[in-house]
């Protein structure tokens, strides 16, 4: 394996990923500006994207985003073998509301297949528990993952958005192939989960591992927000490291941002 990258399940891939969420959200690019983006991603050496069925503006929009990244592939120039997408089910949107937890089995089944269709794949390579949802039995949204795996539609299984107590439960039930959560200098909150992550060998990608804002805030701005010129590593007296089992997945709000200038 080459020294930069990480082995995500059976895939190598470089340690930065990209989110992209806001590309699907209120405030999002036109659909043309989103897909510059995506290429704009994959000629820098992107080969993980992140997505979900719920990144849209409406609930009449659910797969909107995944099809953006769809439409990104097929109009791309290089190889798309090269890009692995990874796909969230278990939160819905409303008109109002951008997160409404919903785990049951089956919500994670529509959700799934209608990120299928939005992709325009028959396998998605990867699907993860999008958060937790306290009404539904844990065993019962995990038990819906195990079912879309061993039906086909999805390769490899995952959770985000999770404690260590839901990790540990959710090992004795699947074969967990990533999990992702929020982690940075500003929010170490699941630090004890990566380092768990880490012991146990499990990869641990981070949500927002690190960002700037004209206020200089500890919170992500909006259109202020982008990353810096270089991906920043969070190491030293920070407590978080960088490890074989830590990718980045940063979520810049437009392409000149990825590209770390206004």
């Amino acid at each position: 394996m080459n020294a930069q990258h990480r082995q995500v399940a059976d895939r190598e891939v470089m340690p930065i990923g990209f989110g992209a969420m806001r590309l699907g959200l209120e405030g999002r690019p036109s659909a043309d500006e989103a897909v510059r983006t995506l290429h704009a991603a994959f000629d820098a050496g992107i080969q993980l994207i992140d997505t979900a069925v719920n990144y849209c503006a409406t609930p009449a929009e659910f797969g909107y985003d995944e099809a953006l990244v769809s439409r990104a592939l097929r109009e791309w120039s290089g190889d798309r073998e090269e890009i692995s997408v990874v796909c969230k089910g278990g939160v819905l949107r409303t008109a109002t509301e951008q997160v409404l937890l919903n785990g049951s089995p089956e919500n994670l089944r529509w959700s799934c297949e209608t990120s299928l269709r939005s992709l325009g794949v028959d396998k998605i390579w990867m699907y993860l528990l999008h958060g937790v949802d306290p009404k539904v039995p844990f065993e019962e949204s995990v038990g819906a993952l195990v079912e879309l795996q061993r039906e086909g539609k999805v390769q490899h299984i995952g959770l985000s958005n999770v404690g260590r107590k839901q990790f540990i439960a959710a090992q004795e039930l699947m074969t967990i192939a990533s999990v992702q959560n929020g982690l940075s200098l500003w929010n170490r909150a699941s630090l004890p989960l990566a380092q768990l992550c880490a012991e146990s060998g499990h990869r641990f990608p981070c949500l927002w591992p690190a960002w700037l804002t004209q206020s200089g805030s500890d919170e992500p701005g909006h259109s202020s927000y982008r990353l810096a010129p270089r991906p920043l590593t969070c190491t030293g007296s920070s407590g978080l490291g960088s490890g074989p089992n830590e990718l980045d997945d940063p979520d810049p709000w437009r392409a000149p941002g990825l590209l770390g200038s206004r």
